[in-house]
Formats: C-alpha cells, sequence, structure tokens
C-alpha cells in the first residue's frame, strides 16, 4: 500500500517519496536509494533532447551503462559509510510517532485529502512559528532530497561530456545546475511541507517542536551523508566520461547520401532573352 502511494506522489509531489521518517540511518538511506531508479528514468527523456542530434545518437551504450549503475543497491553501497551512525537521536521515542503518523498520511485513503491540502498551503499561508517547526523537522529530508536531485541533474547534464580533469567538469556541471536549483528547492521544500504539514495536522505545537529539536540533533549526520551522496556520484560521472560514445553512420533513409548527380550552375535569370 505504502509502495503505491509513493508512486503516486511522484505523479503530484515528487519530493513526497523520500523517506517520510528517519527511526534508522540505515532505513532513511534505503528509502532515499529506492528513488534513484524512478528519478532517473523520468529525466532521461529531457537529458537527451537537451543535447545536439548528432551526440544523441552516440549516447545509446552511455545510456545502458547508467541504467546499470542508476538503482538503489548501488547508491546504498556508496552510503555504507554513514548508514552505521550511532547516534542517540535515532533512539529517540519521539520517531515511533512520527512512523505512525507519517504512515497515516500515507495511506492510499488519505491521497484526496492531502492533494487539497497540498493546493490549500499554495495559496494561504500557515502560522509563522507551526511553518518554523515544520520546517525545522523537514530539515534532513528536505537536505537528502535536495542533495540527490542536484546529483542526478549534474550526471545527466554531464552524459555529452568527453573525458575531461573532474574538477573542471564539476565546476561547469555546478554552473549547469545553478540554472534550475531554485525551482528544483522551491518544489522540494512546498511538497514535503505539504506532506509534514498534512501529517501532523492534529499534533499541537509543543508536541511539534520535540520532533523539531530530534531533528535538528542530526543536522551534522545529515552534512556527512550529503557530502557521501556527491562523492559516489561524482565518482560516477568520472566512468561515465570514460564510457565511449557509439560509432555513428549515416542512416539510409538520409538524404543526399551521394553528392547530387548534376552540375551546380546558376539558373538563368527569366528576364534574359
Amino acid at each position: 500500500m505504502k509502495k503505491q502511494f509513493k508512486t503516486w506522489c511522484l505523479a503530484f509531489a515528487s519530493c513526497l517519496s523520500l523517506p517520510a521518517f528517519a527511526a534508522s540511518p540505515a532505513k532513511t538511506l534505503d528509502d532515499l536509494s529506492s528513488q534513484v531508479a524512478i528519478l532517473w528514468r523520468d529525466m532521461v527523456p529531457a537529458c537527451v533532447l537537451a543535447l545536439d542530434t548528432s551526440v544523441q545518437k552516440g549516447l545509446p551504450s552511455r545510456l545502458t551503462w547508467l541504467e546499470q549503475q542508476m538503482v538503489a543497491n548501488r547508491l546504498d553501497q556508496g552510503l555504507s559509510s554513514v548508514s552505521q551512525d550511532r547516534s542517540p537521536a535515532w533512539k529517540d521515542p519521539s520517531w515511533t510517532l512520527r512512523e505512525q503518523l507519517e504512515t497515516m498520511a500515507m495511506q492510499v485513503s488519505e491521497r484526496q485529502a492531502l492533494r487539497e491540502y497540498y493546493f490549500k498551503l499554495q495559496t494561504q499561508s500557515p502560522n509563522k512559528v507551526r511553518a518554523q517547526l515544520v520546517g525545522q523537522v523537514q530539515s534532513m529530508s528536505e537536505s537528502l532530497n535536495i542533495a540527490l536531485r542536484k546529483e542526478l541533474w549534474k550526471t545527466c547534464y554531464a552524459l555529452g561530456y568527453q573525458t575531461m580533469p573532474s574538477d573542471q567538469m564539476e565546476t561547469a556541471l555546478e554552473q549547469r545546475w545553478a540554472e534550475q536549483s531554485h525551482r528544483v528547492m522551491t518544489q522540494v521544500q512546498n511538497e514535503l511541507g505539504a506532506f509534514y504539514f498534512y501529517a501532523f495536522r492534529q499534533v499541537k505545537n509543543p508536541e511539534l517542536a520535540v520532533f523539531a529539536k530530534t531533528a535538528l540533533k542530526l543536522e551534522s549526520w545529515t552534512d556527512l551523508a550529503i557530502a557521501a551522496i556527491e562523492q559516489h556520484f561524482s565518482a560516477l560521472r568520472v566512468s561515465l566520461t570514460q564510457v565511449p560514445f557509439d560509432a555513428v553512420s549515416r542512416s539510409a533513409d538520409e538524404p543526399f547520401l551521394e553528392d547530387r548527380p548534376w552540375t551546380q550552375v546558376p539558373s538563368p535569370s527569366p528576364f534574359q532573352p
């Protein structure tokens, strides 16, 4: 049931497929990794169309290779260094209640109500104190979500790159990402915010403050996880540029495969006698 809901969320609010709670670091990262294949599949058409036609024809081998890399267990392996974190914050009793509330909000029967709640928040501003608390609660999920999408888009941009020094490539990719980062971050914030506002709509501010405090205790871990995500995809892009483009031959249905069978001479003027 939960998996079906997440699939729907990708069509309505993509970031809702992010781990909604964090009962353990391994579970958080496993839920994050489960998005990779779905998100990449949705990005590929835009990635290909953004390139010159001549480059598009040489991509099949690279796309096949990337498809094999964009799976959950590959990212899980890249995040293994942070998946065994033993911070006491993971054992805080508040996670149990968070899990219950968020799981309830993910039920299929809640879809329409959540959808309406999302659009309601686009036209009405919530209480400032509550908005601040919800922002703190969602901070970890938001940061991880944005980091994943950033690295996926940068990998998308790298599809057309030849072998080059990794630092130069990363600088160029960062510049490309900066062009759309605001839109992605705003979407993530709005959609995650809608989910958390809805999931905790019956929780009073004092209890919500406990959730927020627990989430903020994991900021240092979140930074380490983001660094691991960046390192994993950076290495992936270096390997991608080493996958050769496919040889491109002219298709038999292209016009003018040979030189014109006539001699090119200027047409006579119709005004000459």
